[in-house]
């Protein structure tokens, strides 16, 4: 049997007869991708017999032999730019791929396979439905706010896309997989500072893309509205922004304040409804009018309001109102001087704060600084002591009290003040006159208030059945 491993031809037989000559010979004019057309089948029928004759199985299958030898052929590698630089590659892959070639200025591109394009479309098609970007800006929710998040937003969307998020990234120019964080804080911090306005960038692209699908698809945009009327932003420049699809037009964002601001009120008349204790707080509020040109009943004068908000505590720290059977008028007499001034433990924690607050302001000068003894100082710490950490899971609600057209300073508009709260927290007389409540402020707030007492019955026939001034000496005994 003969050994395949060890083949020799004999040089007086023509194995391939070559009938064609060098009637198609290239020339210095000839060019990749574009050959002669005539006899094109009978070229091809002989080159695919020449390559079976010498070992391969196809056109394809010779070529692939020939573009693997571009490590040790430099000549291959040569073909095999030259075949790339004309897009003849391209041309291939799209036939290999049923991808379509598309031709602009003598270059040759791929389209998006029908499969992708169809993966792309289906995922942006569940970003679009995502509860969070669907939103109604018609309907007040309390939980508008705290949902509100770039990277809550951003985290859903890599859920629900990943392949259109990664192409996204790829276009940013962004990883979409960060890198382990560095034991640097420094850079640390710059890489999560990095992260947020990358995620940032990616929610406000599909927003846009999403609200041109349809234009109810608004809870980014209408977050950005609200924030360009909390910064008082002329309307022009919103409309401006509207039309850029930035933010919601100002009749929607109108609707929406309208129907905000009823909630709120339903909210803050509900407390007085409860048996749950809260906290009021108001201050005045005084603004100096001036006026261009003055005249006798035209000058300029201060405007005096009063505002405050309702301090709600959160769940762990609830309690029940106080009433009138609380309350120990006869411990008043007890009270003594050491009752109110800091005790001797009180100094000596706020000196220990002090002191850390100091030594922090002194490390990071020293860390700038270049003293060559500053080693000897690097171990000198104060760390702060944690007497009462503040739980940031657990935080009291604020709603804020309208605006009254009145001034703290003057007792009179101070009994009207209590009463306009009394109304809008939505607490009745008979409750009223039966719990305390608490109401906190400056020196002249507490002072004003002090003098409006619950046994006063001129103050029972105006309405004012809150007694801050109890409440307050309730606190304090």
């Amino acid at each position: 049997m003969q050994n395949r491993s060890q083949r020799s031809s004999r040089k007086d037989i023509d194995y391939c007869p070559d009938t064609f000559g060098d009637l198609f010979a290239v020339d210095a004019t000839s060019q990749y991708g574009q050959f002669d057309p005539d006899c094109l089948s009978e070229r091809l029928h002989f080159l695919t017999n020449t390559a079976q004759r010498l070992g391969f199985m196809s056109l394809q299958d010779a070529a692939l032999a020939d573009a693997e030898q571009y490590e040790v052929d430099d000549y291959t590698r040569e073909r095999l730019q030259e075949f790339s630089v004309a897009g003849c590659h391209e041309r291939l892959i799209a036939l290999l791929f049923d991808r379509d070639v598309l031709e602009t200025n003598g270059q040759h591109r791929l389209d998006i396979p029908a499969q992708v394009e169809k993966i792309y479309l289906s995922e942006f098609e569940a970003l679009r439905k995502l509860d969070i970007m669907n939103k109604s800006l018609q309907d007040w929710d309390l939980d508008y706010f705290t949902e509100f998040s770039f990277l809550g937003i951003h985290t859903e969307m890599l859920k629900q896309a990943p392949n259109l998020l990664r192409l996204i990234h790829a276009l940013a120019g962004i990883k979409l997989q960060e890198n382990e964080p560095s034991p640097d804080s420094e850079l640390q911090d710059n890489q999560s500072l990095t992260s947020r306005k990358q995620q940032r960038v990616v929610v406000i692209v599909f927003s846009l893309l999403a609200n041109l699908r349809n234009r109810h698809t608004n809870f980014v945009q209408g977050m950005f509205s609200l924030f360009l009327f909390a910064s008082k932003v002329p309307r022009r420049v919103q409309t401006v922004v509207n039309h850029v699809n930035m933010c919601v037009s100002s009749n929607t964002l109108r609707n929406f304040l309208k129907r905000a601001a009823n909630e709120a009120r339903s909210r803050l008349r509900s407390l007085g409804k409860g048996d749950e204790a809260f906290l009021l707080v108001f201050d005045n509020l005084t603004k100096y009018n001036k006026v261009r040109d003055q005249r006798i009943l035209h000058c300029n004068f201060f405007l005096n309001f009063t505002v405050g908000f309702v301090l709600i505590p959160p769940p762990s720290r609830q309690h029940k109102m106080h009433t009138q059977a609380d309350f120990n008028s006869n411990a008043i007499r007890t009270l003594a001087l050491a009752d109110v001034i800091p005790s001797p433990q009180d100094e000596c924690d706020m000196g220990e704060a002090f002191l850390s607050h100091l030594s922090q302001v002194f490390t990071s000068c020293l860390e700038r600084s270049e003293a060559p003894n500053k080693a000897r100082f690097s171990s000198i710490k104060f760390p702060l002591r944690e007497l009462f950490q503040i739980n940031r899971a657990d935080l009291p609600e604020f709603l804020p009290l309208p605006t009254y057209d009145q001034n703290e300073g003057v007792i009179n508009e101070v009994i009207k003040i209590l009463d306009y709260i009394q109304s809008d927290v939505g607490l009745s007389d008979e409750r009223a006159i039966k719990n305390l409540l608490m109401v906190h402020g400056d020196f002249m707030t507490v002072r004003n208030v002090r003098y409006i007492s619950l046994g006063d019955s001129n103050s029972r026939e105006k309405g004012s059945s809150i007694s801050p001034g109890r409440s307050r000496t309730h606190k304090s005994s």
